[in-house]
């Protein structure tokens, strides 16, 4: 049993390990070489899908958003392709309308597999009325896409919210697929190696890999039942 698995089982909450919730050596070996690629290839294309969306609040260039789009094995979890940008209001509801009937195509026609989306709501948040438009948007509605909000206030601070991502990195059990470009995995995994839970830092990537990462997990434990 690896630190935040004890910490967020027998404690009750995770701990920060020297400052930071998140190690270097859970991603980069000796060489500082990334350990956490696999060829896309060998990612199980049958298994369910999840594309998970977190925004967060405007600055000069619009939302950051970010949602990723992962499948889950039992044990490890992939992820197959990244959607981080920035968004305003006005942009919001068609991007992700967009992003969602394009998943829909490859998970459902292609892979034949299932396909679901969450969007991160925080309380009282101006998210739930996109959340709204997007669900009777006709083309969510046409292709019977299922969207959801994941309402993560219940789960408290920040950090919390990520225990689940810290065990699966802490075991090694987060794989990018190599048709990600480079960059963008490496400005991800700096993102969670800097995660702290303190607000004002950017962490929109930290917490659509953890709301995704929560999801697998509450989907295992329900089938276990």
């Amino acid at each position: 049993m690896g630190t935040l698995q004890f910490n967020t089982i027998y404690q009750g909450h995770p701990a920060i390990d020297e400052g930071q919730m998140f190690k270097r050596r859970w991603f980069y070996d000796d060489m500082d070489q990334l350990t956490c690629i696999v060829p896309d290839n060998l990612i199980p294309r049958d298994m369910p899908h999840l594309r998970y969306f977190d925004t967060a609040s405007g600055g000069p260039s619009g939302d950051e958003t970010s949602g990723m789009l992962t499948t889950y094995t039992g044990e490890d979890m992939y992820v197959e392709h990244m959607h981080n940008s920035h968004y305003w209001p006005n942009e919001f509801t068609t991007a992700l309308v967009d992003r969602f009937t394009a998943d829909d195509r490859l998970v459902s026609y292609e892979y034949g597999s299932t396909y679901e989306s969450r969007i991160e709501q925080e309380g009282g948040s101006q998210t739930g009325a996109y959340i709204s438009d997007i669900q009777h948007h006709p083309d969510i509605l046409d292709n019977e896409i299922i969207v959801r909000p994941d309402k993560v206030q219940k789960l408290g601070p920040k950090r919390n919210r990520a225990s689940q991502l810290a065990i699966m990195a802490e075991f090694g059990h987060i794989y990018f697929s190599d048709k990600i470009p480079l960059g963008d995995i490496e400005e991800t995994v700096e993102q969670i190696i800097q995660f702290t839970g303190e607000d004002g830092m950017s962490d929109d990537r930290v917490d659509s890999l953890g709301g995704s990462a929560r999801y697998w997990k509450r989907l295992e434990q329900r089938s276990q039942l």
